[in-house]
């Protein structure tokens, strides 16, 4: 009886030793990753309008040709709702600079995108962002882009309606830019939501961290730049490793002209012009034709506003000549611009929009 109590314990503890060297041999289970919750505080309508890039060449004067139409609207009454302040708008000049990877696709599902006041308002304010698109709304599904503890601080986001007047608001725009193209069998040109954007970003003002520490886009060399501020990025878009390089794929100079005051029922609404330059010296110039050119308005979401603007933007696009309805491309040497351009008639200036 004693002999086989001995075995069968034997037995137990050949066992249960097995079992420790099973243990101990398997992987450890994984560690959960955090939940890095996505959070957009600002959530923004938009609505611009392309503008004919050729009647920029003289841009202060295109401007006041456009605001003179503003001023007509106002006074004619036709929109009781509206009004346009004749105050003088504000200049600013930025440069921004695009990264990208090396096969070039990043484009096509993000953009990232570096940011530096140059001159005027706030110089050396600056901004990282990475921008995602949708041409249909996908809020409040939002996309993993939460910023890293160490700056936290320093990051903001919005989700963001963009609107445009289009040749066949009845095609999808983004990203293949189907509304470009007149489509009479579906029906008339109008109205219709360009993309949805989530576009958070980390920011600086003159002498805070992040404008004192990146003041280059060339300091932006690998995904382990991204991942510093977005930790996520990367692995969800599968970018590669951290040392995957990146490279500037597009510089842009940018002269703003904004801070002109309109109202909606009394309610101030700002709106700008912006013209987008291949150098820095075709921008100061101010006689060369942009690359691209804008002018646009913006405000937090409100039902009632987001009705008036429609009917504002559809004016606009409809009324003033140097609205360009189509793709924004840079002019051509015979003046057209890529879109269909309303012209003014003999002698007189086209406006401008952004």
């Amino acid at each position: 009886m004693l002999s086989a109590c001995s075995g069968a314990l034997a037995l137990l503890g050949a066992v249960l030793l097995e079992g420790r060297r099973s243990m101990s041999l398997s992987p450890p289970a994984p560690s959960p990753t955090p939940d890095l919750k996505t959070t957009c505080e600002d959530r923004t309508k938009e609505y611009e309008v392309n503008l004919n890039v050729a009647d920029f060449t003289d841009r202060m004067a295109a401007i006041a040709d456009f605001r003179a139409k503003l001023e007509e609207l106002e006074d004619s009454k036709n929109f009781s709702w509206f009004k346009h302040k004749g105050a003088a708008g504000r200049d600013t000049t930025q440069f921004a600079g695009y990264l990208d990877l090396s096969d070039g696709d990043l484009l096509s599902s993000l953009n990232i995108r570096y940011r530096r006041v140059l001159a005027g308002k706030d110089v050396n304010k600056s901004d990282f962002a990475v921008k995602y698109k949708e041409a249909t709304p996908f809020y409040p599904n939002l996309k993993p882009m939460t910023a890293s503890a160490e700056w936290e601080d320093a990051y903001k986001c919005k989700v963001e309606d963009n609107f445009k007047y289009f040749l066949c608001p009845h095609k999808a725009c983004f990203p293949a830019g189907n509304c470009d193209t007149p489509c009479p069998e579906l029906g008339p040109p109008g109205f219709g939501l360009e993309f949805q954007e989530q576009a958070p970003k980390i920011k600086g003002d003159p002498d805070e961290r992040f404008s004192n520490e990146f003041t280059s886009v060339e300091q932006f060399q690998t995904v382990s730049d991204i991942t510093q501020f977005f930790p996520n990025v990367a692995d969800y878009w599968q970018l590669g490793d951290p040392s995957t390089a990146l490279s500037v794929s597009k510089r842009q100079y940018r002269w703003i002209h904004d801070n002109i005051k309109m109202e909606f029922d009394d309610v101030k609404v700002e709106c700008g012009f912006a013209l987008w330059y291949t150098s820095l010296e075709d921008l100061n110039a101010g006689t060369v034709a942009p690359e691209r050119g804008f002018w646009s308005f913006s405000f937090d979401a409100d039902p009632t506003k987001e009705a008036q603007a429609k009917e504002l933007l559809e004016w606009v696009a409809t009324m003033i000549p140097s609205v360009l309805l189509g793709p924004a491309l840079m002019a051509t040497s015979d003046g057209g611009g890529g879109g269909h351009h309303r012209h003014q008639g003999k002698g007189s200036k086209g406006s401008g929009k952004w």
